[in-house]
């Protein structure tokens, strides 16, 4: 579903590029002096630079910052191991004082009232840190999924952005090209068509640090994730445990 989402944003997308190629297009079916059609297609270039610069402020305030999170994340997913590890012990110490090894078959399962209370008290002890750690996991992993998906989003619309301004700067240059032809000064627009070659290039820079972060993101989620699971199904044991005490 996830995946039909992001493919229909994509096409809606592109639609709405095409159709500002297209009112370009009709607009030049009516005659313009060469001066005017090198305006038009500057305000039309200006304009999908907004949109393109836009969307890069959004694209490196997504990746501001990522080393820190990656860090957190990393940390809450090593402290859900730990205390998975930490919970799993604990249950086979329990489980081993519950065999009493050696003791009549009629005493087996039963539990030294001494011992049972200090087992019992690390394990409830054990089970609430386990819930605690459950909780911060959780949390950054789905935090790590939000940010990979708008990452892989701000991607697919820097993309889009770059494939129509590359055809909106080749039209204005074109017009320059003409307007040349007739003598007139284009000196200015010649720097405004250079300027707008940089802010493409400084985009397209952006999209490998984009995707670099988005991939970073996944793989943080599925770490995280997988040691939450395996830390639950361990507090899972050693609650069903507790309870036969």
């Amino acid at each position: 579903m996830t995946t039909m989402f992001v493919q229909l944003r994509r096409v809606v997308y592109l639609l709405v590029l095409l159709h500002c190629c297209a009112s370009v297009a009709y607009a030049e079916s009516v005659k313009e002096s060469a001066k005017e059609v090198v305006e038009r297609r500057g305000d039309s270039l200006k304009k999908i630079e907004g949109d393109m610069e836009a969307i890069r402020t959004e694209a490196l305030k997504n990746i501001s910052d990522l080393e820190n999170k990656l860090k957190v994340w990393k940390e809450d997913s090593e402290r859900a191991k730990s205390v998975a590890d930490e919970v799993i012990q604990m249950r086979h110490v329990l489980e081993a004082a519950m065999r009493n090894n050696g003791a009549p078959n009629a005493n087996k399962g039963v539990v030294d009232a001494s011992l049972a209370k200090g087992l019992l008290k690390n394990a409830t002890d054990a089970v609430q840190r386990m819930k605690n750690t459950l909780s911060n996991a959780r949390r950054s992993a789905s935090m790590a999924r939000e940010l990979r998906n708008s990452c892989y989003d701000t991607f697919d619309k820097l993309n889009s952005l770059i494939w129509a301004h590359k055809s909106f700067l080749a039209a204005y240059l074109g017009a320059i090209a003409e307007a040349g032809k007739e003598d007139l000064n284009m000196t200015e627009e010649k720097k405004v068509a250079s300027e707008s070659q940089r802010k493409q290039k400084e985009t397209q820079d952006v999209l490998s640090c984009v995707i670099s972060a988005g991939k970073q993101c996944f793989k943080s989620e599925r770490e995280t994730n997988s040691h939450a699971v395996r830390a639950e199904n361990a507090m899972r044991r050693l609650e069903s445990l507790i309870n036969q005490v």
